[in-house]
């Protein structure tokens, strides 16, 4: 167990991610204003059979700002391989304040055939994918916002815009089918109506782009060539459950109706050697490492920006940040493993559930979970409660 020194009186200094394990912004083509862009918490590679695979919405903005408005597209994909899950699509960032929420995600191949055929997709391009996802992002009168008035794009840490949408697609295909199928999700680049991305001056009947020119689609797919990415070293590993009074043998008679869930991060050997150098370099450089937390109940769309504030020394509402002391690394080639537990939850709270953002601070740099992570206490509870 390596026990890593902590130095909690010393103020942090506040480093973002260095470029080298973002996400790499690319400047857009000449007269474009607007680039889609899609991401994943998945790699290829962790695309299986039983696999959720949540895909994130993000803007690239020539000019931030530039104020946008209402927002229609088709998520592509291949249906042998995915099932979309349409009540987990969330609005976030910017359009958690703007969108309607009663607008709901529908499966739409009709819908997503007419936006490829209008596309400039090549016939190979579109045979990929057999259906579709309609996602639209509506004005809400009950929240102040009109299409004409539009709203702000925030940017985030890396030249895109902090992501807008998300939502899960399940992996119900067999390994053949993703053998032989498309584990791609896509948006298709249209000159329509079918699919709209508008902008607005504040004022006047709002412009859609893909009418008037100035759309970029190359990064819109979760596997895109155009969108490089690299992880982070700090990537999050499982969430587990203990039962409050169960016996080792598994024995539920005595359950005090309270349970304890446990997040768990890793770092492969081979990223703590390339980020940290070594035990005795990481000992020395890294002085805070931990989770950053909040609950489903309180915090239903949780911002990764926001998380790193507090992980950072910031504060704020209903997100905290819990530090740990100890890092454990079994033997040679094994992960590098860090965890927290969360305690004496009862099971009143057993269908709430806790987001969070894993981080280590090295030598003043932090390095997080590529993306949040969701512990679901309901899921955790029925998959291994045996009462």
């Amino acid at each position: 167990m390596l026990k890593m020194r902590k130095f909690l009186s010393v103020a942090l200094v506040v480093v973002m991610l260095l470029s080298t394990i973002a996400v790499s912004a690319f400047a857009l083509p000449e007269g474009v204003k607007v680039g889609l862009v899609l991401k994943t918490d998945k790699t290829k590679e962790e695309v299986v059979p039983g696999a959720k695979v949540t895909v994130y919405f993000h803007f690239e903005m020539a000019d931030y700002s530039q104020l946008m408005s209402d927002t229609k597209f088709a998520l592509q994909f291949d249906d042998t391989v995915y099932t979309p899950d349409l009540d987990s699509r969330t609005f976030l960032g910017d359009w958690a304040d703007y969108a309607k929420e009663s607008t709901t995600a529908k499966l739409a191949a009709a819908y997503g055939l007419a936006v490829k055929q209008a596309s400039t997709w090549s016939e190979e391009e579109q045979a990929k994918y057999n259906s579709a996802v309609m996602v639209t992002c509506g004005a809400d009168a009950a929240k102040g916002c009109t299409s004409k008035m539009g709203y702000n794009v925030t940017e985030g840490d890396d030249g895109l815009s902090v992501a807008e949408c998300s939502i899960d697609f399940d992996v119900t295909g067999d390994a053949d089918a993703i053998a032989t199928g498309n584990i791609n999700i896509a948006i298709a680049p249209v000159t329509d109506n079918n699919q709209y991305i508008k902008l607005t001056n504040g004022s006047s009947t709002p412009q859609n782009l893909n009418k008037h020119g100035g759309i970029d689609a190359s990064k819109a797919s979760i596997f895109s060539d155009a969108l490089v990415t690299t992880s982070s070293p700090v990537q999050y590993s499982k969430a587990q459950i203990r039962f409050h009074g169960v016996k080792a043998d598994g024995d539920f008679a005595n359950y005090q109706k309270q349970f304890d869930v446990r997040t768990v991060a890793k770092i492969s050997e081979a990223d703590f050697n390339a980020t940290f150098t070594d035990e005795a370099t990481a000992k020395e450089k890294i002085t805070d490492f931990g989770f950053v937390y909040a609950t489903t109940s309180n915090v239903p769309s949780f911002d990764v920006a926001t998380a790193k504030q507090v992980a950072e020394g910031g504060s704020a509402d209903n997100y905290v940040k819990k530090s740990v002391t100890y890092m454990q690394h079994a033997s040679s080639g094994a992960d590098y493993i860090f965890t927290c537990l969360i305690s004496d939850i009862p099971d009143a709270d057993k269908t709430d559930g806790v987001s969070c953002l894993g981080y280590v601070c090295f030598d003043g740099t932090y390095y997080y979970f590529d993306a949040a992570a969701k512990a679901d206490f309901n899921t955790l509870y029925t998959t291994y409660f045996q009462g």
